[in-house]
């Protein structure tokens, strides 16, 4: 079942920017189905160079693997598109890009199911190297709708996971 997600901000960038600012604190994301969705909206930002390490745009399993250090086995035991998988990318884009924050995700964003799991399905990670958050989403739209509020609930849990640790 779809669970709905309302974005309470409409400049969550901006929501973001002024956090990280605010406690000076870096971030770098991992983004698969997103494919630097959330970099792109971030960096429309005057101010971003002042938190945003980067973004790995790791699309293809072996990129995950080699780059971010997501172990093939986490893969092959949970699925590409799980908790687990964005857990460890979060995971290495804290480490790679030297960040206070590390943000993952991966998804299915259709229009096809890939037989284990349905379209819509998408799975992000946020963590600081001491407390980790995952979630997994299943959204209903077309594909660029599911990329366009995968990348905005990403944002949203970035935002979230910022405030309760301030």
């Amino acid at each position: 079942m779809n669970e709905a997600i309302e974005i309470p901000f409409e400049d969550i960038e901006q929501r973001i920017n002024e956090s990280l600012t605010g406690i000076n604190r870096t971030l770098g994301l991992a983004e698969s189905c997103t494919g630097g969705r959330i970099a792109d909206k971030l960096t429309q930002i005057p101010g971003t160079a002042g938190y945003f390490q980067g973004s790995i745009v790791c699309y293809q399993n072996t990129v995950k693997e080699d780059i971010l250090n997501v172990s093939p086995e986490t893969i092959r035991k949970y699925h590409v598109v799980s908790e687990p998988v964005a857990i460890e990318m979060a995971e290495g884009a804290k480490r790679i890009l030297k960040a206070d924050y590390g943000f993952g995700i991966t998804g299915l964003l259709g229009p096809d199911d890939d037989g284990d799991l349905p379209a819509g399905t998408i799975c992000m990670a946020v963590t600081d190297g001491e407390q980790t958050i995952s979630a997994t989403y299943h959204f209903h739209h077309d594909r660029p709708g599911n990329k366009e509020i995968a990348a905005r609930t990403g944002m949203l849990m970035i935002w979230k996971f910022i405030h309760k640790k301030l």
